[in-house]
């Protein structure tokens, strides 16, 4: 008998989903040296999504998958209204801070501008 995690883990629904919020179709590497930050965000934000002076309401909440990798990040990936990053749970991805990282914390869901007014 095959041990059920294995099992899982073969018929994870998101990992077999190519579609627009997968960062494998949003030009991340994760490979743990390359800059992903961008990426991140952009895909994040894809779709007119809920961000900058939107007032906290929307209509295109967002699931963004993070296939197995290290994505490293220099600056905050804003987590944006209503924004679920999810990853295998059986074959985690990673999210790390680079050297030169900036910011208060790796994913921020309340991001604030340099005079310390919200951004949202």
């Amino acid at each position: 008998m095959r041990h059920p995690a294995k099992r899982f883990h073969e018929h994870f629904c998101l990992g077999a989903l190519c579609h627009r919020g997968s960062l494998a179709n949003c030009c991340t590497i994760g490979d743990g040296t390359t800059d992903d930050t961008v990426a991140i965000n952009n895909a994040i934000a894809d779709g007119g999504r809920c961000g900058k002076g939107c007032d906290s309401s929307t209509i295109t909440p967002a699931l963004v998958y993070f296939p197995a990798g290290t994505y490293l990040v220099t600056k905050p990936v804003v987590a944006m209204y209503y924004s679920q990053l999810v990853g295998d749970p059986l074959n985690m991805p990673t999210i790390k801070g680079a050297p030169s990282f900036q910011g208060i914390s790796i994913i921020d869901s309340d991001p604030y501008e340099p005079d310390g007014r919200s951004v949202f």
